[in-house]
Parts: C-alpha cells; structure tokens; sequence
C-alpha cells in the first residue's frame, strides 16, 4: 500500500498518535502523503517500520529502493 492511501485511511487521533510515534509532526506527513515532500531514507525506512510493512520501504522511496522481485530479496541501490 502506498503511504497516501495508508495515511488517508486513518481517524485524526490516529495521526497524531503515529506522528508523535515516529517524532515527527503530524503536517510533514501530510505534506509527504499528498506528493509535496519526500522523505529522507531514514524517516522512510521509520514509516515502513511503524507500519509493519503495509507501508513498504520501496513505496516511500522508489529512486533509492528497487521493489521486490518474485524469488528475490529487495536490495539498497543507492545510499
């Protein structure tokens, strides 16, 4: 699922908690999930952990994150 999706589908509480969750607030996020900001790898790879998976690292940051191939473990491209 892309972030977008994720963070549209969740109740205004429940963004805040995740924001406060990941330290970061909750209008960065927003701004990441309507395509105006991108985040860094590290915040990225938070996300994708916060969200155990749902949210997979290579939704977030495709130019740096090859998407999974069938049979095969995704791999950093690029630091």
């Amino acid at each position: 699922m892309d972030f977008r999706t994720f963070w549209s589908g969740l109740e205004p509480e429940r963004k805040d908690s995740f924001a406060l969750s990941i330290q970061h607030s909750r209008n960065y996020l927003d701004q990441i999930a309507c395509g105006a900001r991108k985040p860094g790898f590290a915040l990225a790879r938070m996300i994708s952990d916060a969200t155990h998976g749902v949210v997979p690292l290579h939704e977030l940051r495709a130019d740096i994150w090859d998407a999974p191939k069938r049979g095969t473990a995704a791999q950093v491209t690029a630091s």
